[in-house]
């Protein structure tokens, strides 16, 4: 009896480590996706716009209405504004791909079909040419 609870102990054990595992490898390659392929590489910026926000010492509506709002305004600290988040492209590449996996049917035929051949028969009198359909091409002739 105490086997019993032992190898269900270390069962129970196995699956939660397994359970733990595939969490954290599904947590990675999601991240990973996420970061190389879409623009959500960009919350990284967030200091950084937290830092210019304090900077101008302008309520946040009105730095982002001012940054966000009035498109790429030229001025002194131009290339601080081009490191916010969302002001420039990062360049991402988002390449999908599917895997084709072909339906494989088999089809059996239980009675063997024989085939017989057809024999077509042509009507050959279509073919011919009436000699009253030549006579239309004949010269003109004298009554």
């Amino acid at each position: 009896m105490e086997e019993c609870l032992r190898g269900a102990s270390k069962e129970n054990r196995f699956l939660s480590i397994f359970a733990a595992l595939r969490k954290a490898s599904t947590i990675l390659f999601l991240s990973i996706y996420m970061l190389s392929a879409t623009e959500i590489s960009q919350v990284f910026k967030l200091p950084k716009l937290i830092e210019h926000v304090r900077a101008h010492q302008l309520s946040l509506w009105q730095f982002l209405s001012m940054h966000y709002g009035q498109g790429n305004v030229f001025d002194t600290d131009y290339n601080e504004d081009m490191k916010l988040p969302f002001k420039t492209e990062n360049n991402t590449v988002a390449l999908t791909s599917s895997a084709y996996f072909p339906f494989l049917s088999t089809v059996s035929i239980a009675v063997p079909t024989e085939f017989t051949e057809k024999n077509t028969y042509f009507i050959t009198d279509q073919f011919i040419l009436s000699n009253y359909l030549s006579n239309i091409w004949q010269p003109p002739k004298s009554c």
